[in-house]
């Protein structure tokens, strides 16, 4: 149960991270054009607290899923002023609505290269070896670096774990790595479930 309601929240702060970077685009372009933004609003449904800065109002809703940038004049109802967004050249238009999944795309390539530079991608090694398994026959040690198969240079786990599911338990050619030194070994390996 513990697992279930952290998986949940673990999914809200993703989902309500998204939805601020994505909302956050749309305001800072609909600003930098000129256009009022009314309320910027994070979560659907009743208000749960807001704060008035400015022009605009910050508010945090009840439903934590989803989000909104209210632009003055986003809709042929009301007054229309030269603040308003339909007001503004069609140019503007697009790159304020353009704006907010362009945040989306920049977050991903953010994390992409800060997981990656920080070492979260899960390196070629070996984990452990286990008793009477091919790998332990053949001399492999915990921590040896699997650094090529079948001539093919290895960089991350998933690259050893695709080439290992496609060989269909024929022999492979293992060069491992081990304090600066290159080993080679013949290895076939074994399914188990």
């Amino acid at each position: 149960m513990i697992g279930i309601l952290s998986s949940i929240i673990i999914s809200l702060i993703v989902i309500g991270v998204l939805v601020i970077v994505h909302e956050f685009g749309h305001f800072i372009v609909a600003k930098k054009c000129g256009v009022w933004v009314e309320e910027f609003a994070v979560g659907m449904g009743k208000k749960i607290c807001s704060k008035q800065i400015g022009e605009t109002e910050y508010s945090l809703r009840l439903f934590p899923l989803g989000g909104f940038c209210r632009l003055h004049g986003e809709t042929e109802e009301g007054e229309i002023t030269e603040r308003s967004f339909l007001a503004k050249s069609v140019w503007a238009r697009m790159a304020i609505m353009a704006a907010g999944p362009i945040m989306n795309f920049l977050l991903a390539i953010i994390l992409i290269f800060g997981l990656s530079a920080s070492g979260y991608i899960i390196q070629p090694k070996v984990a452990a070896v286990l008793d009477g398994s091919p790998a332990q026959e053949i001399g492999l040690q915990e921590g040896d670096e699997i650094y090529r198969i079948n001539g093919d240079r290895i960089h991350i786990y998933d690259e050893m774990q695709a080439i290992m599911l496609q060989n269909g338990g024929e022999p492979i050619d293992l060069e491992i790595k081990r304090d600066g030194m290159i080993y080679e070994y013949e290895l076939t390996p074994q399914y188990s479930e």
